[in-house]
């Protein structure tokens, strides 16, 4: 599982960069609160209707490790595709969204149908590793 980390005062274009490189990790993804429920209630109000099965949560195991957006855009290493992680950084490049092969419909539909099924616009699909 990738927890994406929420950083204060950032707003949903940043929180859509966080989750696109998050998803080409090719893991599940959540969206860390940091033990905030006023930050919860934020971010679902604005992120639910484009994202609906999206996890907010407000706290990580314990231990889970961090990796902290670094130097040049790039995509993100290999080790980050097993295992939790916490993903720390707003990575607005287009760099960090490597496509791939393997579509993932952002909005989470059941089985390998279009954009009808996952409540998303068409054309709202990314590619993950």
């Amino acid at each position: 599982m990738i927890y994406v980390a929420y950083i204060p005062r950032t707003r949903l274009g940043n929180w859509l960069f966080q989750i696109g490189a998050a998803l080409t990790t090719g893991q599940e993804v959540a969206f860390w609160c940091q033990g905030s429920e006023e930050a919860k209630r934020y971010i679902e109000a604005r992120i639910k209707p484009l994202l609906p099965n999206l996890k907010l949560v407000l706290d990580v195991p314990p231990g889970t490790p961090v990796w902290k957006q670094q130097g040049e855009p790039a995509p993100l290493p290999p080790e980050l595709r097993e295992g939790d992680w916490i993903l720390e950084g707003l990575f607005q490049n287009l760099r960090y969204l490597e496509p791939n092969d393997e579509p993932v419909m952002l909005g989470g539909g059941q089985g390998n149908g279009g954009p009808e099924e996952s409540g998303l616009p068409a054309g709202l699909a990314y590619r993950a590793a």
